[in-house]
C-alpha cells in the first residue's frame, strides 16, 4: 500500500489542529489530550525527514533538556523494584518526552496562528467555568456536598492553574493587542469573571498563586519593563505592592485573632452536672476551638449519644456520610454553637442541622453556601487542632505536614539518588508504618509536592537535574522577558510547593506543552502585527 503524500502546508494544518485539540481537552477532556499527542506525533512520522528532525531536536537545547526529565525516569528504573509503577508513571510523563521532540522540530506557529490557539483555550476554560456553575447553582439535578466536585473535567486543583493562566492570557490580550474598547471590556469582564470562579470554587491554590503571580507580574514591569511611564502609574504600582502584602496579612491576622478571641474556662468552676444529672466530661487536655467555644467541655456521653439516636438514624460512634467519626462531627457543630454537648445541645439542634451534620459538616460556618472566609477559618482550625494533638486526616492543608514529614525522612535514608521510579508508593508506605503515623490507609498519600517528590525518587542528584532542566532553557532561550512563558512558569513552579503536579496525566500535560508552547513553538511577533 502506498503512503497518501501530503503538502507540507497540509502537515502543518494537521499540526495546529493537534494543538487545537490539546489546549481544548487540558480543561475539559483527559481523552482529548490523549488523541491531540497521538495526532501530533502521527502527523510528525508521516510528514518524514526524520533525520533532519531529530538532529532539530538534538540541536535545541530547551527540548532536550525538557525531554532529559523522562530520561531521568528511565534511569531510575535500575535501581526500581516495583515496575508495575514505573512503567503506569513512564506511560503518565510520556508528553515530556513526545511534545519537546514534536514541537522543536515543527514550524513554528505565526502570532495570529497563537492568537487563534490561546482563544480557543481560553473558551475552553470559560466552557468548563460555567459548567461547574451550573452544577454549583444545582441546575443539573446534582447534589455536591463538597465544593470541589464542581470540578468534573479536571482536579479542581489543576482547574485553578488552568484557569491562572487563561485570566494572565486575557490581560495580555486586553492591553496589549490593539483591541478596541468594546473587546478591552470583554475580556477584562472574562478575567474577572475566572477570578471569581477560582473563589467560588475555594481553590487556595488558585487563589495564592493568582495574587502571588500577579505581584510579581507588577514587580517585573516597574523593575525591568518601560510601560508605567507615567509618574503616576509608577506611584500607584509602588503602593499597591507595598499595600498588598500589608493588607493581606492585616486580613489573615484577623482571622486568627478572631479565632483564637476566648477565654480560657477556669475548670475548677465549671458545672459538674446536666440538668438530668449525668456527670459532664472536661477533658482539659484537649484545646481545640470551634468559633471561640472549646470543643471538649461539657461533655456529656451517655446524654449525646442517646438523644442522638433520637434524632438520627446514623450510629453516634459510627461515621457520618462524609466517613468521619459522627462524635466528633457533632461534637465540633454544638461547640461551634456555643452549645453544651448533652442532651439539651441536642435537642436544640434544627432539623436542617442535624442532616448537615449526618452530611458531615462539623462546623455551623459552614452550612449553605461556603465563601473564601469559612475556608480560611477551616485552615486554621486545621492548624490548631494539629497542634493540639488532633489527627489531620481528611484535613487537605494539614495533613500535609504529615506528607512533607514522611517525604523528608525518606529522603534522609536515601540521599542521593532516591528509592528509583516505581518504589515512591512503596517508601511511603513503608515510612508511614515505621512512623506510626496517625493517618489511616486511605489517607497515607505522596508528598503533595513536587520537589519533595522528585528528591525522594532521585535523590538530590536527580532534584538537581530537574532544576537544571527546569530553569536553562528559560535562560538560554532569552525567555525571562517573554510573558506567557514567565506566567507560565511562576504558575506552575508556585503549583510545586503545593502539589505533585508532574504525576497526574493533566499536570504533566500542562508542563510539557506549555513549556514547549511558549519556549520554541511560537514565531516572533512580527512588526506589523
Amino acid at each position: 500500500m502506498r503512503w497518501i503524500k501530503l503538502t507540507p502546508e497540509i502537515h502543518h494544518k494537521i499540526y495546529l489542529v493537534g494543538l487545537a485539540m490539546m489546549v481544548i481537552g487540558l480543561p475539559v477532556s483527559k481523552v482529548l489530550i490523549s488523541i491531540s499527542q497521538m495526532v501530533l506525533l502521527g502527523n510528525w512520522l508521516l510528514e518524514g525527514h526524520l533525520k533532519t528532525k531529530l538532529q532539530q531536536f538534538w540541536q535545541n537545547k530547551g527540548a532536550v533538556l525538557i525531554a532529559s526529565i523522562f530520561l531521568l525516569h528511565l534511569l531510575g528504573l535500575l535501581y526500581t523494584t516495583d515496575f508495575n509503577y514505573a512503567l503506569n508513571d513512564l506511560r503518565t510523563k510520556l508528553p515530556l518526552l513526545i511534545l519537546p521532540l514534536v514541537m522543536a522540530s515543527t514550524r513554528k506557529i505565526s502570532w495570529e496562528q497563537f492568537q487563534l490557539i490561546s482563544g480557543l483555550y481560553i473558551g475552553a476554560v470559560l466552557v468548563a467555568t460555567f459548567v461547574s456553575t451550573f452544577i454549583f447553582l444545582g441546575l443539573t439535578g446534582e447534589h455536591t456536598s463538597d465544593i470541589r466536585d464542581i470540578s468534573i473535567f479536571v482536579s479542581h486543583i489543576r482547574f485553578g492553574l488552568l484557569i491562572c493562566i487563561a485570566i494572565f492570557g486575557l490581560v495580555y490580550f486586553a492591553f496589549e493587542n490593539g483591541n478596541n474598547v468594546q473587546a478591552q471590556i470583554v475580556q477584562i469582564a472574562l478575567a474577572f469573571w475566572l477570578m471569581l470562579f477560582i473563589v467560588i470554587l475555594e481553590s487556595m491554590t488558585g487563589i495564592v498563586i493568582l495574587l502571588a503571580t500577579g505581584y510579581s507580574l507588577l514587580l517585573y514591569l516597574l523593575l525591568f519593563k518601560k510601560v508605567l511611564r507615567k509618574r503616576w502609574m509608577t506611584f500607584s504600582t509602588v503602593g499597591l505592592l507595598v499595600l498588598a502584602p500589608v493588607l493581606c496579612a492585616s486580613y489573615l491576622g484577623q482571622h486568627v485573632a478572631n479565632f483564637y478571641d476566648t477565654e480560657t474556662p477556669d475548670y475548677a468552676t465549671l458545672d459538674k452536672q446536666t440538668p438530668y444529672g449525668e456527670v459532664y466530661r472536661h477533658h482539659k487536655k484537649k484545646k481545640q476551638l470551634e468559633n471561640g467555644h472549646y470543643v471538649w467541655t461539657f461533655v456529656a456521653w451517655k446524654e449525646l449519644e442517646a438523644t442522638w439516636h433520637k434524632r438520627s438514624d446514623l450510629q453516634f460512634w459510627g461515621k457520618d456520610l462524609k466517613g468521619q467519626p459522627m462524635h466528633a462531627t457533632l461534637i465540633r457543630f454544638l461547640a461551634s454553637k456555643g452549645y453544651r454537648k448533652d442532651a439539651d445541645g441536642v435537642n436544640q439542634l434544627s432539623r436542617e442541622e442535624v442532616v448537615a451534620i449526618e452530611n458531615g459538616t462539623a462546623n455551623v460556618l459552614f452550612m449553605g453556601n461556603k465563601s473564601i472566609q469559612t475556608r480560611i477559618y477551616q485552615i486554621i482550625w486545621e492548624f490548631d487542632n494539629y497542634k493540639n494533638g488532633g489527627n489531620p486526616e481528611g484535613n487537605s492543608v494539614a495533613q500535609r505536614w504529615e506528607f512533607w514529614k514522611t517525604a523528608w525522612s525518606i529522603i534522609q535514608q536515601n540521599p542521593v539518588i532516591g528509592v528509583g521510579t516505581g518504589d515512591v508508593k512503596l517508601a511511603f508506605q513503608e515510612e508511614y508504618e515505621r512512623s506510626q503515623s496517625p493517618l489511616s490507609e486511605k489517607y497515607r498519600l505522596r508528598a503533595h509536592n513536587q520537589y519533595l517528590t522528585l528528591a525522594v525518587a532521585f535523590g538530590f542528584v536527580g532534584f538537581i537535574w530537574f532544576l537544571f532542566a527546569f530553569l536553562y532553557p528559560m535562560i538560554h532561550l532569552h525567555k525571562t522577558g517573554d510573558y506567557f512563558y514567565m506566567i507560565f512558569f511562576l504558575i506552575v513552579s508556585l503549583s510545586m510547593f503545593n502539589e505533585d503536579t508532574l504525576e497526574t496525566q493533566v499536570g504533566i500535560s500542562i508542563f510539557a506543552f506549555f513549556s514547549c508552547f511558549f519556549l520554541f513553538g511560537i514565531a516572533p511577533k512580527s512588526k506589523s502585527s
